[in-house]
């Protein structure tokens, strides 16, 4: 049986979605002396517990929602949705796109063990993760902004549709399918283009799925 993922292929295709690096095992201790263990982030990760996204740490600027977070050997990664609904989201998500706000940093309380100036810190409460100008671990960016505009031609559709869990062939058979007819929506408004794509894709794969 084949499964499309169509919640993940909407969030994928609209506007507003980031992903970055929110703390770099690369790059410790920080400025401020601190060091995170990966055990502890990984509590965190798990704890089922999404932190909002502040501008700068600051608590009446929340820009949206951290809806991803997993810890790899680079460090804890994760993806977010800036809310463009809200004015600070949609100044903040413009920030991202031209680097402005580039880097994030993280907001937690935790349980920490002093050696000389280091804090190691053997358990998280991650309660926020702000977009900033300069993040004080040094390898926390950024590294993408999801966009409708990024989806220029059928080759990239294929692409995104298997990024975001879709097999070769069907995330080939969909963009073949599914580009001629949306080649022509306008990106002016990206949250709704991004979702009559994601419902054609949807149409389209069920298509697929019943003619097995």
């Amino acid at each position: 049986m084949i499964v499309s993922p169509p919640i993940r292929i909407e969030k994928a295709l609209g506007a507003g979605r980031f992903s970055g690096l929110a703390w770099s095992f690369l790059d410790t201790p920080d400025r401020e002396g601190d060091v995170i263990l990966p055990s502890a982030l990984e509590a965190a990760a798990k704890s089922g517990r999404m932190p909002e996204i502040r501008v700068e740490h600051r608590e009446h600027e929340v820009a949206g929602l951290i809806d991803m977070m997993t810890v790899t050997e680079r460090g804890l990664e994760v993806e977010g949705q800036i809310d463009l609904g809200a004015e600070v989201g949609r100044k903040s998500y413009d920030k991202v796109r031209s680097g402005d706000l580039g880097a994030l940093s993280l907001g937690f309380l935790g349980v920490a063990e002093k050696s000389g100036r280091t804090r190691v810190f053997t358990e998280v409460n991650i309660g926020e993760i702000s977009l900033c100008r300069e993040p004080v671990n040094a390898g926390s960016r950024v590294s993408a902004v999801k966009s409708w505009s990024a989806v220029s031609s059928e080759r990239d559709l294929e692409r995104l549709l298997h990024d975001v869990g879709m097999p070769n062939r069907l995330a080939r058979k969909s963009a073949a399918l599914v580009w001629p007819s949306i080649s022509s929506v306008s990106p002016d408004d990206e949250a709704a283009a991004a979702a009559e794509m994601a419902a054609r894709i949807r149409s389209i794969t069920k298509s697929l799925r019943s003619s097995k």
